[in-house]
């Protein structure tokens, strides 16, 4: 550790957290939900509250597969205490086409592992409205 930073940490997380994202566009789960803390906060654009642990998580990332959302991820940027993902999603579901871009922050546990997430759009009703969330 360098100045309460762990040194490093930052390349190894943007290399995981690339690869748990693709696997999660083939519908694969497990490796995303692996980078997460038992007690993770997750919060979705517009959402007040968040989801509370990895079971709530799953369950989310379950419907958004079944939403058949495909993911680019245009940018990682990762220190050790945080990554910053620019994402544009996009889906052709039961409801039609719809794409959106949002940038994620994910925070770490000191254990490394995901703590806290939320997710920022530009158009945030227009996402709210396609996958019926409310605030």
């Amino acid at each position: 550790m360098i100045g309460g930073y762990r040194v490093g940490m930052g390349n190894d997380m943007e290399g995981r957290f690339t690869a748990a994202r693709e696997a999660l566009n083939a519908g694969d789960t497990g490796p995303f939900l692996a980078l997460m803390a038992d007690d993770v906060m997750w919060w979705e654009t517009g959402d007040d509250a968040p989801l509370i642990g990895r079971d709530a998580v799953a369950n989310r990332l379950d419907e958004l597969v079944a939403f058949g959302i495909h993911d680019d991820v245009h940018d990682v940027l990762a220190n050790a205490e945080h990554l910053v993902a620019l994402i544009h999603a996009e889906t052709r579901g039961e409801k039609g086409p719809f794409s959106y871009s949002t940038a994620e922050v994910y925070h770490f546990a000191d254990d490394g592992r995901i703590s806290k997430r939320q997710a920022f759009a530009h158009d945030t009703s227009k996402i709210e409205r396609f996958f019926g969330q409310s605030s």
